[in-house]
């Protein structure tokens, strides 16, 4: 009896299982052909408020229809810019030296491994995310339930278990852990927090008036958002996280970063060499103090759960791009309209080709089992049991575990990140393994009878 509604119920599971598979992927096909549009890439991706703004010499380009320049919006790693300008400030003041070791400001500092490696880091690593600090280091915290209650100086305590990737100085390596510890520098050197030196350093030498590290958003909650699910915006509200904010949780408007970044190109708020460290990487690399390069333009994107930011310009015409958005995701190609706007690319399908490929090949996977079971009516064998028990818990864990590796961690993917990263993929994976463990059971049962 039980078996029979079992099979009575697969059209359901096919229902529910195979028209995400298709969605998913008509989606994935419309990215790939959106032009050169950035307004277009917003709208086809289900965020039509978003804002792709365009500025010359650090004023807003006339024209512009449905932009809204003094809306303020979260910006992600674009806090990072932020930070490094105020530290290279420092610098130029004789407030802190450029090669000191981190040390020197933070005696209790610690990675894991030998004394030596931890007393070579220096703030101009931190700056150019050279340390050795893994990315992993970073993302870490991110997958704990409540990582806004850490604090800032909590999660620099934590590198004192991590080992380094290459020695310092050696490579590149992208770690909000970086900037972390240098907003411990900063504090420390000053005697400041964060934000007084944001007030001090820039929003009241560039006139700034929507730029903040309280998560205000005058009079806009910025803490909420959506979250990408199958090309729709799943509504998502998060707190702001106080101890973040030298590498993430700043708050800012179009207007205002328009007005920082050119102040980063040209004029007296940094010294020529400050202004070199940040708009000219060394040693060949494509990221200088705080921005990336490439080409003539220096850029930064930035990514929370609920919000998504890129702001960049070219040095030497300075005409650049604002992009803020509300929705984040694993199927929202963040980065599109502020290339197509400010390279002139076509839009591409960045990364969730693949993900819509494994969404499509567990769907696949699925519907072959669901078939046998229509098709088939012998009772299945132990073999049939097993094959679908391991099918059911190898494919999350070999998901996740690829996920993790592939963002440098050494295990498997936090949940809350893959959460936030693709829930519409996850609800095709636990669809997936309730039905294959759920049809394990009922045919076990069965076998053991005839046993």
């Amino acid at each position: 009896m039980t078996s029979r509604r079992l099979m009575s119920a697969l059209p359901v599971v096919v229902a529910v299982i195979l028209p995400f598979a298709v969605a998913w992927s008509l989606l994935v096909v419309s990215q790939t052909r959106l032009g050169a549009d950035a307004t277009a890439a917003l709208r086809a991706q289900g965020q039509p408020d978003g804002q792709v703004v365009t500025f010359t010499a650090g004023r807003i380009d006339p024209g512009q229809a449905d932009i809204r320049p003094n809306e303020a919006a979260y910006v992600g790693s674009v806090s990072k810019t932020f930070t490094a300008a105020m530290t290279l400030r420092l610098v130029d003041r004789g407030v802190l030296r450029i090669d000191d070791p981190v040390v020197t400001h933070l005696p209790a500092f610690r990675v894991q491994g030998p004394r030596e490696e931890t007393e070579a880091i220096t703030v101009r690593m931190l700056l150019e995310q050279t340390s050795g600090i893994p990315t992993s280091a970073g993302i870490a915290d991110l997958g704990e339930r409540d990582h806004v209650q850490v604090s800032a100086r909590e999660r620099v305590a934590r590198l004192a278990q991590v080992p380094l990737v290459p020695e310092p100085g050696a490579e590149f390596h992208y770690s909000n852990s970086n900037y972390a510890v240098l907003g411990q520098v900063l504090a420390v050197a000053t005697g400041s927090l964060y934000p007084e030196l944001l007030r001090e350093e820039v929003i009241t030498p560039l006139g700034l008036t929507r730029t903040n590290a309280a998560g205000e958003g005058y009079g806009r909650d910025v803490g909420c958002g959506r979250l990408a699910f199958f090309g729709a915006g799943l509504p998502l509200c998060l707190p702001h996280d106080p101890h973040g904010v030298a590498e993430g949780y700043l708050v800012s408007s179009p207007t205002d970063l328009a007005t920082f970044v050119e102040a980063l190109r040209t004029g007296p708020y940094l010294t020529p060499e400050s202004r070199a460290l940040m708009l000219e990487p060394s040693g060949g690399r494509e990221y200088g103090a705080g921005l990336f390069r490439e080409g003539d333009v220096v850029h930064h994107p930035g990514d929370l759960t609920v919000a998504h930011a890129d702001v960049g310009v070219d040095v030497v015409t300075g005409r650049g791009t604002v992009v803020l958005v509300d929705q984040a995701g694993q199927l929202f190609d963040s980065s599109a309209p502020f290339r197509v706007s400010q390279f002139g690319e076509p839009v591409s399908d960045g990364g969730f080709r693949v993900v819509a490929l494994v969404m499509v090949g567990l769907a696949a996977v699925v519907a072959l089992f669901i078939a046998a079971d229509v098709l088939i009516r012998r009772r299945r064998t132990w073999w049939s049991v097993v094959l679908r028990v391991v099918v059911a818990v190898g494919l999350p864990l070999g998901l996740f575990y690829a996920a993790g590796r592939g963002l440098g961690l050494a295990g498997l993917l936090p949940w809350p990140l893959a959460v936030a990263a693709a829930p519409d993929l996850l609800l095709i994976l636990a669809v997936a393994s309730i039905y294959l463990l759920g049809s394990a059971v009922v045919f076990g049962v069965s076998a053991r009878r005839v046993a």
